[in-house]
């Protein structure tokens, strides 16, 4: 804990001077905003108001709306969360309160609080708006599959709150550490309860006309997000995704809704040209060769497997690609499975009885890099099957990429990763067995049943047809460069400052992703008519 807690003062020297820069760009900023007719109500659910760069996407963004007249509305935590998603997990969780408190909270807090009112952002925190005895506990009857289930104001808390035990364990049998599964579950339980009560006052009390918010997922944004919805309020949901080249920041908005803007897309577009598909093939070749954001995986592009399945086996080859089991992307992909655990120990089975045809499972490289799992799939794998001889796994620390299986294999298995559409694109048929962004967008098999599911992996389809192809490739084209908008507005001017690279506050309507953002939120338009 001394480690964490040293680092904690860092953060608070950091903050220090990162305020100090706010300082100096809002005293030459001018306080005086547009005047305009209707102007939009925009509410922020914040919560997590740290000094990182998310604080700082959005709050150039409410600055920009202000400029244009709009009336932006921040939400954070102010220490009303307890032991909030993004930060507590099994490395760094404790029982103390005065460590809850004082270190990760207070610093969270006091930078969020400081910031919004050196830019002149109206803002209302948690613990100053929500009160009362019933967050002390769950409800009577609190059993697992109660809380996991659980509807409160109508609103389905008990799938954020277990999505946010599963990041807590990241893989991790719970039965294997020494933490309650069910005793965390009713934390984030809890949280999600405020959330929803959150939503509701903001709702009544600040009239809203768009919510803008990260992630749509967890205890602390989840349930805020389907309170809006449910009140048919305008939501604009955020996150970081792909970039061409290593470093970049990029966002991406309501990425969850994809698959069904997409055929609206398709119908407008009609066709892509051949220097829109000559982007979609460098950009996937790049993300090949490691010259991208894939860089981070650390596999080496030139590594290839050192046996062709197709001559040792009579059948088919198979490659399955795990998501990371507890990551966002996975919130609302159930379908045919209950998890990605029950579709990988299906698919496994499956394989166990037919030996004809050989199954690679490469598991997901960010489970040791970028998210860093305490429990990966290929240990659940060790702990609950015996494989044969036609099943091979790969795992996080070889060098093979999934890209160097492409010419190895005749059918790609998914749950909804990214994989999926590159396989398609490269003309590999692909079996999606969860909900995702292409999914139903017509270039790959889709099922909904784990009967359709066993059904389609012993049938496959033989190949991907010119018209999937030209479907996958304007899908490529849709999510990897047209629904995208690279970020220049928020720079790392040194290791320690993260900024606005401008002088004066109204500088930021200067930059193009900033006018496109506001335009997002506050006009009837997607990204892609951009």
């Amino acid at each position: 804990m001394g480690l964490i807690k040293n680092n904690q003062y860092l953060v608070h020297y950091a903050q220090e001077y990162a305020l100090r820069n706010l300082k100096n760009i809002s005293k030459r900023s001018s306080r005086e905003y547009q005047q305009i007719d209707n102007p939009k109500k925009v509410v922020f659910n914040l919560v997590w108001s740290h000094y990182a760069e998310t604080t700082y996407n959005e709050l150039g963004i409410m600055k920009a709306l202000q400029y244009l007249g709009h009336k932006p509305e921040c939400y954070i935590c102010g220490r009303k969360i307890h032991r909030c998603s993004p930060i507590f997990d099994m490395r760094n969780y404790y029982d103390n309160p005065q460590w809850h408190d004082y270190d990760t909270c207070t610093n969270c807090y006091d930078f969020g609080k400081r910031a919004l009112e050196i830019c002149d952002i109206p803002y209302k925190t948690y613990s100053g708006t929500l009160s009362g005895s019933r967050y002390l506990n769950p409800p009577e009857g609190n059993d697992i599959k109660t809380l996991e289930n659980y509807i409160y104001k109508d609103i389905n808390i008990g799938k954020h709150a277990k999505d946010s035990t599963l990041r807590f364990f990241k893989g991790k049998n719970p039965d294997k550490t020494n933490f309650s599964y069910h005793k965390i579950l009713e934390q984030r339980f809890i949280n999600a309860m405020k959330s929803v009560d959150m939503a509701e006052y903001s709702y009544k009390n600040d009239k809203p006309d768009v919510l803008f918010m990260v992630h749509g997922c967890y205890s602390e944004w989840g349930p805020f997000l389907d309170y809006f919805k449910k009140h048919n309020i305008k939501t604009v949901v955020w996150g970081y995704t792909f970039s061409s080249k290593f470093g970049n920041a990029n966002y991406i908005f309501n990425f969850n809704n994809y698959h069904n803007i997409f055929p609206l897309y398709v119908k407008k577009k009609k066709r892509l040209s051949e220097e829109e598909i000559e982007q979609v093939y460098s950009f996937i070749h790049r993300r090949e060769e490691a010259k991208s954001d894939t860089k981070i995986y650390n596999f080496d592009p030139e590594e290839k497997l050192s046996i062709n399945f197709s001559d040792t086996f009579n059948g088919k080859v198979y490659a399955m690609f795990p998501n990371v089991p507890w990551d966002s992307s996975l919130t609302e992909a159930n379908n045919a499975f209950s998890s990605v655990y029950d579709w990988v120990d299906t698919t496994i089975n499956y394989f166990k009885e037919h030996k004809e045809h050989h199954l690679i499972i490469k598991i997901h490289p960010a489970e040791s890099t970028v998210d860093f799992s305490f429990g990966t799939i290929k240990e659940y794998i060790d702990d609950n099957h015996i494989l044969t001889d036609n099943i091979t796994i790969l795992d996080t620390d070889t060098k093979i990429s999934a890209y160097s299986l492409f010419n190895n294999i005749d059918v790609g298995l998914v749950y909804n990763g990214t994989v999926g559409l590159e396989m398609s694109v490269r003309g590999i048929p692909v079996i999606m067995a969860g909900v995702g962004r292409y999914s139903n967008c017509g270039f790959t098999t889709n099922i909904s049943t784990k009967k359709e599911y066993l059904k389609a992996i012993s049938n496959p389809p033989l190949s991907v047809t010119p018209k999937q192809l030209k479907l996958a490739e304007m899908f490529a084209y849709f999510y990897f460069i047209k629904s995208v908008i690279p970020r220049t507005y928020v720079i790392h001017k040194n290791k320690a400052l993260i900024t606005f690279p401008v002088k004066r506050f109204e500088e930021l309507l200067e930059h193009t992703d900033v006018k496109k953002i506001c335009k997002i939120i506050t006009e009837d338009i997607e990204l892609q008519d951009l």
